[in-house]
């Protein structure tokens, strides 16, 4: 924590780090997979409707991670996995941090977190599945 300039509680006893602005990250912020701790770079302190928006962003991505081990996992696995979680998960935290879900709707595919492509990819195969779920109970029933 040495390149922190403030540490603030956070929901659910988790710490909202807002770094020094020296210290330059890839992002305006970031939350831990594993403890769920957010961290807010430095170089975004001037604007304020910046930092407002990316503090909201990275507070509900904080709240959303699971606090158990086995959850932590298989949430950790989900998103390596499916466009569609990797897409309501960035855009839900988007429209949330902005408010504005038309900001949020667009969050995940101006920031290359998954293409149209996937996305519409995987909700056909979630499509097809239902279609085929919902013929095999429709016969069992006849």
């Amino acid at each position: 924590m040495r390149n922190a300039a403030h540490v603030f509680t956070g929901p659910r006893g988790r710490k909202i780090v807002f770094l020094k602005p020296e210290y330059r990250r890839d992002s305006a912020g970031s939350t831990s997979m594993s403890s769920g701790n957010v961290f807010i770079s430095g170089e975004i302190n001037g604007d304020p409707k910046l930092l407002h928006e990316v503090v909201r962003h990275e507070v509900f991505h904080s709240v959303m991670t699971p606090r158990s081990r086995a959850l932590n996992y298989v949430h950790s696995n989900v998103l390596s996995r499916s466009g569609l979680y990797i897409y309501v998960r960035e855009a839900s935290a988007q429209a949330y941090g902005a408010r504005s879900l038309w900001q949020g709707m667009k969050f995940p595919f101006n920031r290359g977190y998954i293409t149209p492509g996937w996305l519409a990819t995987e909700l056909g195969l979630l499509g097809m599945a239902g279609l085929v779920a919902t013929g095999l109970v429709q016969d069992e029933t006849h």
